[in-house]
């Protein structure tokens, strides 16, 4: 099965999707910002609810997911807001964070804790449009990625119309759709092979969000390597290990180094 949270690890990395599918273990613990993340994330998602009050959530079963399926089908004839809707098709499961009925049809609103729309949230929401468009009878009018708003000023009880704000990535969601069924079929490939994907490091190792398996993929990189020099963007570190520059011995010399930089390689050699 093919959730959203899987599709979003797949574009980061096919190893990591392919990891998550089989169940294995990270070799580490989630580092105590990634957790303040999480918490924050489920806390802001509470919160916004609030922005359409009086709704139906589905609860989530993770062994009964046609439980699920029926009481978002009966949430759906109610009209009312729903929280969680759960959807299934060709093996594809979302679970839309909000979903508010319109004259127009339903709008879709993923909810984020972060200030600012990142490209992710477009791949994210344009795979539960996708999803959404399939099933029959449902018109999906509009998709919201809602953020918060970093310039809200709490006075008195929380306000959520202030302390969210609503970015509508319609046309953006549009845009990408097309990629999306190409992606579905390379990560149902993934998902249902046998071998793990032979992916190399890189940028996508930190980016949108730290791996947890990083620890696994990186056990060959020695103290000496380029990717431990202090204070150098990630992507200029893999500019230069992708060339071939490996350790702090295979750095040209027409590469400026920061004073900081230069005392880490002298004290290593």
């Amino acid at each position: 099965m093919l959730s959203k949270s899987r599709y979003i690890s797949g574009q980061q990395c096919n190893k990591l999707l392919w990891f998550k599918s089989i169940g294995k273990s990270p070799p580490e613990k989630l580092d105590e910002g990634t957790q303040d993340r999480l918490k924050a994330g489920e806390d802001v998602g509470n919160l916004a609810k609030e922005l359409f009050p009086g709704g139906t959530e589905i609860e989530y079963l993770p062994d009964n997911h046609e439980k699920m399926l029926e009481d978002t089908n009966l949430a759906i004839e109610k009209g009312a807001p729903i929280y969680e809707a759960t959807f299934v098709i060709d093996n594809n499961l979302i679970r839309a964070d909000l979903m508010n009925q319109t004259k127009d049809g339903w709008d879709m609103y993923e909810v984020k804790s972060s200030s600012k729309l990142k490209p992710y949230h477009i791949e994210d929401a344009s795979f539960q449009w996708y999803v959404l468009s399939k099933i029959e009878g449902l018109k999906i009018n509009n998709a919201y990625v809602v953020t918060i708003n970093s310039q809200y000023v709490k006075d008195g009880d929380i306000d959520q119309d202030k302390l969210f704000t609503k970015n509508n990535i319609t046309k953006e969601v549009n845009d990408h759709l097309g990629l999306v069924p190409n992606g579905i079929n390379k990560m149902q490939g993934i998902i249902e092979g046998d071998a793990e994907p032979n992916t190399p490091i890189g940028n996508h190792c930190l980016k949108p969000h730290s791996c947890q398996y990083k620890k696994l993929c990186w056990e060959d990189v020695k103290d000496n390597s380029v990717l431990n020099l202090y204070r150098m963007r990630s992507k200029q570190k893999f500019d230069l290990f992708d060339n071939e520059c490996k350790s702090f011995d295979d750095i040209p010399e027409d590469i400026k180094l920061s004073a900081i930089q230069q005392k880490q390689i002298t004290s290593y050699l």
